[in-house]
């Protein structure tokens, strides 16, 4: 879902608070439309505030991941990269069905290498950074 996109939803959303019942009924048939045309989950789209860290990723735009912090802005804040807490991140991420086959596929071989004991530090960054973009850390 791009910026776009997703400001029509919210749009759509505050409009659920009409007095017009038809007006309602509009809106929330529109909104519903929106996502199932998205391919995301609600829960994909609306998430709450703290799953956001520091700022990053305040909307579904799918844009580059500063890993190496080049910007210098510091805006990731990474979560916990042991393999527990990553091993978790890859299983959620490979639930999402917005992934596409190309993304799927690293997550895959992420799996592969971490069940391996060889899944490195960038790769364990790039990992955290990309759930957190998509909002589900």
């Amino acid at each position: 879902m791009d910026r776009a996109q997703r400001e029509h939803l919210i749009e759509l959303l505050r409009g659920l608070g009409a007095d017009d019942p038809a007006a309602v009924y509009n809106n929330a048939r529109e909104a519903a439309a929106l996502v199932e045309a998205s391919g995301l989950e609600w829960w994909e789209i609306i998430r709450p505030s703290d799953t956001v860290k520091g700022g990053f990723a305040p909307d579904f735009d799918h844009g580059d991941i500063d890993l190496d912090d080049e910007a210098g802005d510091s805006a990731i804040a990474l979560a916990d990269t042991a393999d527990e807490s990553v091993g978790q991140t890859l299983e959620r991420l490979l639930r999402l069905g917005s992934l596409s086959a190309e993304t799927r596929a690293d997550v895959e071989g992420f799996v592969a290498d971490l069940n391996a004991g060889s899944l490195d530090e960038q790769d364990r960054r790039y990992i955290q950074a990309l759930a957190i973009r998509l909002g589900i850390l």
